[in-house]
């Protein structure tokens, strides 16, 4: 299915002699223009940079002003009709459309509550907020563009999640940036705590992921999960990597991890596809959405 969108507000009917039409009336809706259309004075000095040498706008500025219309009509459609910049805390205004316009006016930060409430699966909050937050911010530069958004993590399927987070185990960007990071994964929580711990801690029984796969360091001391991004991938990785070998034991801790029947490890050991699916929906729904940061510092190296 393609989802298209198109804005008729102002076409005329075109006549055999008239195929062109043009129009002096301005055109647009106030609650969906970014701040530097509501106000081209004041835009956070980018507009030097922006222009060419005629004084005109150059495409990535109407760019920019096409990516926070989208990501107020993002978060319009995911939260049924609410708008980031409209949000109330206490009632609702009989005409909120001033309002709204002097909130984005006064680059105030737009409320993105109501995403965290809509029941999005697979760690899809944190993907559309992340989204959203960026199209609709009041500096341009940091909006994107369509490519962007067509590639963000909140659009991938679980499928296309595992394999991003496998693949980055091993990239330069990802060692350099999170192998060293103390910081526990999610912020102010612990993975380890978010998954049957049966995977990582094995219970004394030998098998575990990390014992199956790494049992001691350089001193012999056995070797452990952290609560870092690193290790969290780390972990994804290994289960990836020897998914197949742990289903030969039906007594694996993973087979109960997954729910796995007879019917669907013998699916698994002969669909790569089904593995990742399975692997990527786990890891989503019980951690949430650790593609996105991935995701987010790759856009950033």
């Amino acid at each position: 299915m393609v989802l298209k969108i198109a804005d008729m507000g102002i076409s005329k009917v075109a006549s055999e002699k008239t195929l062109q039409t043009v129009t002096n009336a301005s055109a647009g809706t106030p609650t969906y223009m970014p701040c530097e259309l509501l106000e081209p004075d004041e835009v956070d000095g980018e507009d030097e940079e922006e222009e060419d040498k005629g004084g005109k706008l150059t495409k990535s500025r109407f760019v920019a002003h096409d990516m926070f219309s989208l990501g107020v009509l993002l978060h319009y459609v995911l939260t049924s009709g609410e708008h980031p910049f409209g949000i109330w805390k206490i009632k609702k205004p009989k005409n909120p459309f001033p309002r709204i316009v002097m909130n984005i006016i006064d680059r105030v930060e737009p409320n993105l509550s109501l995403l965290e409430q809509q029941g999005l699966e697979r760690g899809g909050a944190e993907c559309a907020i992340g989204l959203v937050r960026g199209l609709v911010s009041h500096v341009p530069s940091e909006r994107g563009n369509a490519a962007h958004v067509f590639n963000h993590p909140l659009f991938w399927s679980a499928e296309e999640r595992c394999r991003f987070i496998v693949e980055n185990y091993s990239r330069d960007f990802f060692v350099e940036k999170f192998r060293g990071l103390k910081d526990a994964f999610p912020a102010g929580g612990d993975w380890r705590e978010m998954v049957d711990s049966s995977l990582w801690s094995g219970n004394g029984n030998g098998k575990a992921i990390g014992t199956l796969i790494s049992t001691r360091n350089q001193k012999g001391k056995p070797v452990f999960y952290k609560s870092t991004v690193y290790d969290l991938v780390r972990f994804v990785r290994n289960i990836h990597a020897h998914f197949n070998d742990f289903l030969d034991d039906t007594q694996h801790p993973l087979v109960g991890a997954l729910g796995l029947d007879a019917n669907r490890i013998h699916v698994c050991k002969n669909s790569l596809s089904f593995r990742e699916s399975l692997l990527g929906n786990y890891i989503s729904t019980k951690v949430g959405s650790v593609e996105l940061l991935l995701y987010e510092h790759k856009l950033k190296t």
